[in-house]
């Protein structure tokens, strides 16, 4: 058996958790960037490692990381853990900053396999210890680990079963499952945008793109209780819609897990109703509320964030939104390569023009 020469998905046969990138720690913080048996969603970003042949002896690998293009390498000389840092593949084995791993197979049939960190000879396990670090890739012993932490199952995402493209809902609608949102107000996109709001960061979602990126990417889900009902996830964070809080109707890309409960002000369905069949316009009712998602005429920073104000529709249609298939402009492929640091490029942040500094209050950062 061979591993998949592009992208593979990582499985502990300990937790049985795929092995992901953590993206979405402080920069200042030690576990930036490790990696932890921590996934649940064969479909995340985050969980998908491409594997490339080293040049200077056959089995050994280096091992990339498809959301933020880095090689597996140690922390630091001072650590074991193992982190998706490095820019370059290193095949030098006296160095430790040596990016090289050697593939050893447990079972061929069920593609389970362990791998050893070059350098130290030690084997690349699930660390059993407390939060946050726990389930994170540690190169931590010589030796095999009793309970099979080392022991990994590598699935091929194109095995996996694939879910149809579109969703057919009442009122002649069919939403494609991975869509883009353009208002018909400003037509401008809906995409991630990090507002700081009384001390904690929220991903806001804010009708603000002019072009079709990733961060403008969301995943249509059919409820379980149907109905017509959708859950609606943003593909850059893995989270999904929601209201931001008990006591406002702003809505967020923060849940963990679909909410169905509709007495709850945490639930996460929406439904879709269509507004024109041809032009591929749509308006989106949020259930628990019974108001419609709308594009907010607010002041900085909240500018044309999402909102569900009013249980009628909107008179000048701040709450219709076009409807962009991501197969069709290119946004679907299941990439290894993702350009993440063009996401970062040109970003604007609030700033109060009045003393130079930045108003944490208003401070708007943006994805």
């Amino acid at each position: 058996m061979s591993l998949p020469r592009f992208v593979m998905l990582i499985k502990s046969n300990y937790n049985n958790k795929y092995l992901r990138y953590m993206w979405e720690h402080l920069q200042d913080s030690v576990e930036q960037d490790l990696l932890q048996f921590s996934e649940e969603n064969v479909e995340s970003p985050y969980a998908k490692f491409e594997v490339e042949m080293a040049k200077s002896e056959s089995g050994l690998v280096h091992i990339r990381c498809c959301y933020n293009d880095k090689y597996w390498v140690r922390l630091s000389q001072n650590h074991w853990w193992i982190a998706a840092i490095a820019d370059e593949p290193e095949e030098d084995k006296s160095k430790w900053s040596c990016t090289l791993f050697k593939p050893i197979y447990v079972d061929s049939n069920a593609k389970t396999v362990r791998f050893l960190h070059v350098q130290l000879g030690h084997y690349a396990c699930l660390w059993m210890i407390d939060p946050p670090l726990d389930a994170c890739l540690f190169a931590g012993s010589e030796n095999p680990d009793e309970d099979s932490c080392d022991v990994c199952t590598i699935v091929d995402p194109k095995t996996l079963s694939i879910m149809p493209k579109h969703v057919a809902f009442e009122g002649n609608i069919s939403l494609p499952r991975l869509l883009v949102l353009k208002s018909n107000y400003n037509n401008n996109y809906l995409q991630l945008h990090y507002i700081q709001e009384d001390g904690q960061k929220q991903g806001f979602l804010r009708f603000s793109g002019e072009v079709k990126s990733l961060i403008a990417k969301f995943r249509v889900e059919t409820a379980r209780s149907g109905n017509g009902l959708v859950h609606i996830r943003c593909c850059y964070n893995n989270k999904y819609w929601a209201r931001s809080t008990q006591n406002n109707r702003w809505i967020v890309a923060k849940a963990d897990e679909p909410e169905e409960d509709q007495s709850k002000w945490s639930c996460t369905l929406f439904k879709p109703i269509c507004v024109d069949t041809d032009a591929k316009t749509v308006r989106f009712l949020h259930v628990q509320l019974g108001h419609y998602a709308c594009l907010w005429r607010a002041t900085a920073p909240f500018t044309s964030c999402l909102y569900v104000g009013s249980k009628n529709p909107d008179k000048d249609s701040c709450d219709v939104y076009t409807i962009v298939d991501c197969k069709s402009e290119n946004l679907d492929q299941d990439s290894c390569y993702v350009d993440h640091k063009s996401l970062w490029t040109g970003i604007p942040q609030m700033i109060n023009n009045n003393n130079n500094n930045i108003n944490n209050n208003n401070l708007c950062i943006i994805l």
